[in-house]
């Protein structure tokens, strides 16, 4: 019994091609681009066999799916790379980093103090002179400590 029998390699390859699509766009969500390329160089060569324009054989089909892997890759390398990094601005509260509060008393460069939120202690340091009773806000997080600044409304 040959696997032939049920499926040609054309349609293996297109079958293939539209399953790894899917499961790049369905579970990934596009964060990885090898399941892309080879998803894509499956369907050209696949539509390829099937109009006799390449051989139909294994070695044809592993060659030419290698080959188109590579050059889609190469060729949409730059545009993919844009869209998964954002520009602009970013200024979206993630944990702390945008936690606003009052200050209990004076905050300079050689001054420190203790903030307790959420049930730990943070050490709160700024570069810069904020005097107590102001809101400030946290621009950086470290371990333990909260850098902030002043809170410009």
């Amino acid at each position: 019994m040959n696997v032939y029998d049920f499926v040609s390699i054309q349609e293996g390859l297109l079958i293939i091609g539209v399953l790894l699509l899917v499961v790049e766009v369905v579970f990934f969500g596009f964060a990885t681009f090898f399941l892309l390329f080879i998803g894509l160089s499956c369907l050209i060569s696949g539509l390829l066999m099937s109009a006799s324009i390449i051989p139909e054989n294994t070695v044809s089909a592993l060659s030419f799916v290698s080959i188109f892997s590579v050059i889609i890759s190469l060729g949409l390398w730059k545009q993919l790379k844009k869209l998964q990094t954002s520009e602009g601005n970013n200024e979206i509260e993630v944990g702390l980093v945008g936690h606003k509060f009052q200050l209990t008393a004076n905050l300079g460069p050689n001054k420190q103090l203790n903030y307790k939120y959420s049930g730990v202690d943070w050490i709160v340091k700024s570069s810069e002179e904020i005097g107590a009773g102001q809101t400030v806000k946290v621009i950086e997080l470290e371990v333990g400590v909260l850098r902030v600044t002043k809170d410009n409304p």
